[in-house]
């Protein structure tokens, strides 16, 4: 979590904005946003949570082969199902796979412990349908929750440095303030590598931050399976 609260946050990116008071009203949620993109270019370590899934049984197995996401899941990483004291790692399946294999069998499939998952927005979609109650361990990346009251404090950890200045950037470009604006993203650029190369563990998982823009959503990290990124 960061060290900052949201009015604190709000004071730092004021005072390089030269105390313009007229801006309050579009600071927090200028804050939100700059979190979110920040979020976006890693899946920073302290967003990754294991999470307890229940697997709820109707007897229908088109209700019971879909369970909801939790909220702010983000990617999900591995499912484990629980079945008394025995633990059993749930296999991942592609889109195209599920539809052509598993997902015409559903509505006759028997019901059984599930094997196999695949996810579909904010589902997880389960093969076979299970044939009991099951609770499971979901291990998922998520996003950061919203700054909504003044004592509010980013979930990102030790960040708010990034935060500051990518807000500033931001401001100074909706005040059409260009020349200030890229000093500040290049600033940010700059900050973020740092952060991004202190965190990575595996030496074969690097983004180039060189051909970064500011409004620019990459998505490499929607796929797990992804150990090598190149932009070009």
């Amino acid at each position: 979590m960061g060290d900052l609260t949201l009015a604190q946050l709000r004071d730092q990116v004021r005072l390089a904005l030269g105390n313009r008071e007229d801006l309050d009203e579009h600071l927090d949620s200028l804050v939100n946003t700059c979190q979110m993109r920040i979020a976006r270019f890693f899946d920073f370590e302290e967003m990754i949570a294991l999470t307890d899934l229940t697997i709820p049984y109707t007897g229908t197995a088109l209700t019971d082969s879909s369970v909801s996401l939790p909220a702010k899941t983000r990617d999900v990483y591995g499912l484990t199902v629980i079945d008394g004291s025995d633990y059993y790692t749930v296999k991942a399946v592609d889109r195209p796979t599920w539809k052509n294999e598993y997902f015409v069998d559903i509505p006759t499939a028997g019901t059984e412990r599930p094997a196999h998952y695949c996810i579909f927005s904010s589902t997880i979609e389960l093969y076979p349908p299970p044939d009991k109650a099951y609770t499971a361990k979901l291990r998922r990346s998520t996003w950061p929750s919203d700054l909504t009251t003044d004592e509010s404090k980013s979930e990102l950890a030790q960040k708010d440095d990034l935060l500051i200045t990518l807000t500033i950037c931001w401001t100074l470009y909706h005040l059409n303030n260009i020349e200030r604006g890229n000093a500040y993203w290049a600033m940010f650029k700059s900050m973020i590598k740092e952060v991004i190369d202190a965190q990575t563990t595996k030496p074969d998982l690097y983004q180039s931050v060189d051909s970064m823009k500011p409004a620019t959503n990459t998505s490499y990290w929607t796929d797990p399976f992804v150990r090598s990124i190149t932009n070009g």
